[in-house]
C-alpha cells in the first residue's frame, strides 16, 4: 500500500481495515484492496497517540503547547 505520508504507527482495527499515522495526517484503509476509507489531516505536525477502537471509533491524544486533546475518527466516515 502507498500512504499520504511516512507511518509511525500502524494498527488493525475491525476486520478488514488498518489504521496507520504519522505527524500530520491519520489514514483508514482497507486491508484487502487498500483504498482510502477516511483520512484526518492536521496544517501542523502533531504527535498522535492511539487510545482504543469502541463502538465503530477510533480515539486519540495529542498533545501541543497548551494542552493535551482528544479526537475520534468514525470508522464509517470522518468525525473530528
Amino acid at each position: 500500500m502507498q500512504w499520504g505520508e511516512v507511518p509511525i504507527s500502524v494498527s488493525q482495527v475491525k476486520n478488514n481495515q488498518l489504521l496507520v499515522w504519522g505527524h500530520k495526517a491519520a489514514e483508514l484503509r482497507s486491508i484487502t484492496t487498500g483504498q482510502l476509507d477516511g483520512v484526518i489531516t492536521h496544517k501542523r505536525e502533531m504527535k498522535r497517540r492511539f487510545l482504543c477502537e469502541r463502538n465503530d471509533k477510533v480515539f486519540f491524544s495529542s498533545s501541543r503547547a497548551g494542552g493535551m486533546q482528544i479526537s475520534f475518527m468514525n470508522l464509517a466516515g470522518i468525525n473530528w
